[in-house]
C-alpha cells in the first residue's frame, strides 16, 4: 500500500486526488469537444462517412449526455455504498472507454449519439462519487484544496476538448482520451478505499490502515495522538449515523438536516441555470453572435485556457477565502458577466458597430467561465459533502444529480431553439437573473464551512 519511500499525508492525498481525477480530464474533453466539432459535423466537410448530421440531431447528441447521466448517477451512486467509492469510480470508466472506441469507428450520427450516451453515464457517475472519495480522504484543513482537483482536471479537459475539436480530426481526441483512461486505470488502483466507507462496513482494521496511509504513517506504532483522536472521532461519527441500517423519516427530522438539503437543492438548481453547461456546448456560436473579434472557436479556446490557469489560484483561494464568500462572489459575478454578454449580443444583432470593443465578448465569457466554474459549479459538491449527514449523503446527492441532469438535458436540447425564437440575448438574461436569485438566497442560508468539523457545521445549521 505504501510507496517504497517516505511521503507526507498531504502529498499522498494530493497524489490520490490527481490519480482519481484523471477520468475527469476525459469528462472535460467530452464537454469541450462538442462546441467546435458540431458546426463541422452539420457541414458538408463532416468527417462522418455517411454525411452531415442535422441541427436537431446535433442537439440530441449534446443533450443525451445529461439524460443518460441520470442512469450513471443512479447506478454508481448506489454502488458507492455497496462496493465502495474507489471501485465505483474505477468501474465507471468502462462505459467511457466503450464510448471513445465507438468514436474511433463512427460513420454516422447514431454512433455519436450512442457514444455520447455512454460518456454521460460515466461522467455523471464520477460527478457523484469522486467528490465523496475526495472529501473522505482529506484532512479537515486540506478538504477544500483536495476537492478543487475536480474542477482543475475538468477545466484542463475542456481546454483540450476545444483544441482537439477545432484543430484535429475527431478520432485524435478519442485516441488521447483512451490513453488518459488507461493511465487512470493503472494509477487509481494503487490507492486504498476511504476510511469512512470501511468504517461503515465495520472493517475497522482496514479503516485504520487507510487513514494511516492518507495521513502518511507507515508504522502503527508511530501514529500521533492527533491521528488517534481523528480516528476515534471519525469512528464515533460513523457509528452515530449508522445506528439504523435503513432510512427513516427521523433521518430528515433535524432542522440542520432539512436546512442542509435545502441549501444543496438551491445550489444544484443554481448550477443548472447558471448557463455554463448550456453555453459550453455552443460556446463558439454564442461568441460569434456576440461579435467576438477573434472568432467564436478561438475565443472559446482562449477562455478555456484562462479558466484552467486560474484553477491553480482557486486551489489556494478556496481555503483562504472560504466556501461561502466564493459562492456569493461567483453567483453575483456570473450575473454581472452574463448581463454584459447579453448586451453585447443585443448590440451586435442590432447591427451597431462594436469593432472597437470586439474584445469584450471574449473577456466577459472568460470571466464568466472562470468565476462560475470555481464557485457555482465546483463549490456546491464540496459543500454538500461537508454539510449532509453521511447516512443520507449518497441518496440526497443522487436525487440532486438526477434532477440537475434532467433539467440540463432539457435546457441543452432546447437551447438553440429558444435562442432563435427569443433571441440569444433573452436566453442569457434568464441565466443572469437565475444567478442573481441564487446570490440572494445563499446570502441568508449558507454558513461558512471552511476548516470546520461536521459537528461544528451542524451547530451552524441549527
Amino acid at each position: 500500500m505504501f510507496p517504497p519511500f517516505e511521503l507526507s499525508g498531504r502529498v499522498l492525498q494530493n497524489c490520490a486526488a490527481t490519480a482519481i481525477n484523471l477520468a475527469q480530464i476525459v469528462t472535460g474533453i467530452t464537454l469541450g469537444w462538442s462546441s467546435p466539432i458540431f458546426p463541422l459535423l452539420i457541414s458538408e466537410d463532416t468527417p462522418l462517412a455517411d454525411g452531415p448530421i442535422s441541427v436537431d440531431e446535433a442537439s440530441r447528441i449534446t443533450a443525451v449526455f445529461y439524460l443518460s447521466g441520470c442512469a450513471g448517477s443512479l447506478i454508481f451512486g448506489r454502488l458507492a455504498d455497496y462496493i465502495g467509492r474507489k471501485w465505483s469510480i474505477i468501474l465507471s470508466v468502462i462505459p467511457q472507454i466503450a464510448a471513445y472506441i465507438i468514436i474511433l469507428l463512427a460513420t454516422n450520427g447514431t454512433h455519436l449519439l450512442i457514444s455520447r450516451a455512454l460518456s454521460g453515464v460515466s461522467s455523471n457517475a464520477q460527478f457523484n462519487v469522486i467528490p465523496m472519495f475526495l472529501s473522505e480522504i482529506a484532512e479537515t484543513k486540506n478538504r477544500g484544496r483536495i476537492g478543487s482537483y475536480n474542477g482543475l482536471m475538468i477545466t484542463l479537459g475542456i481546454a483540450l476538448g476545444y483544441a482537439m475539436g477545432a484543430y484535429f480530426h475527431m478520432r485524435v481526441g478519442a485516441a488521447v482520451s483512451l490513453g488518459i483512461l488507461g493511465l487512470f486505470m493503472v494509477t487509481s488502483i494503487l490507492f486504498p478505499e476511504t476510511p469512512q466507507y470501511l468504517l461503515m462496513k465495520k472493517r475497522d482494521d482496514a479503516a485504520f490502515k487507510s487513514l494511516m496511509f492518507y495521513r502518511g504513517f507507515r508504522v502503527k506504532e508511530n501514529v500521533s495522538e492527533k491521528f488517534l483522536k481523528e480516528y476515534e472521532q471519525l469512528k464515533e461519527s460513523i457509528n452515530n449515523v449508522m445506528l439504523k441500517s435503513s432510512f427513516s423519516r427521523k433521518d430528515f427530522k433535524l432542522r440542520s438536516t432539512r436546512k442542509a438539503i435545502l441549501i444543496v437543492f438551491v445550489m444544484n438548481l443554481g448550477r443548472n441555470f447558471s448557463g455554463l453547461f448550456q453555453m459550453e456546448n455552443f460556446a463558439g456560436i454564442v461568441l460569434d453572435r456576440a461579435g467576438a473579434g477573434i472568432g467564436g472557436n478561438e475565443a472559446a479556446l482562449a477562455s478555456a485556457v484562462f479558466v484552467h490557469l486560474l484553477s491553480y489560484v482557486s486551489m489556494y483561494l478556496i481555503e483562504k477565502l472560504g466556501r461561502r464568500w466564493l459562492m456569493l462572489v461567483s453567483s453575483i459575478g456570473s450575473a454581472l458577466f452574463l448581463a454584459i454578454l447579453s448586451i453585447m449580443i443585443m448590440l451586435n444583432n442590432a447591427d451597431i458597430d462594436i469593432s472597437a470593443v470586439d474584445w469584450i465578448p471574449t473577456v466577459v465569457y472568460a470571466g464568466f467561465n472562470a468565476i462560475a466554474t470555481y464557485g457555482i459549479i465546483v463549490i456546491p459538491t464540496i459543500i454538500a459533502t461537508e454539510i449532509l449527514p453521511i447516512k443520507i449523503r449518497s441518496i440526497v446527492l443522487l436525487c440532486m444529480f438526477i434532477m440537475t441532469n434532467l433539467l440540463t438535458a432539457a435546457s441543452v436540447n432546447w437551447f438553440m431553439a429558444i435562442a432563435e425564437y427569443l433571441g440569444f440575448h433573452s436566453n442569457i438574461w434568464i441565466f443572469a437573473v437565475s444567478c442573481f436569485i441564487e446570490f440572494v438566497i445563499l446570502y441568508f442560508l449558507l454558513p461558512e464551512t471552511k476548516g470546520k468539523t461536521y459537528d461544528e457545521i451542524v451547530e451552524l445549521l441549527k
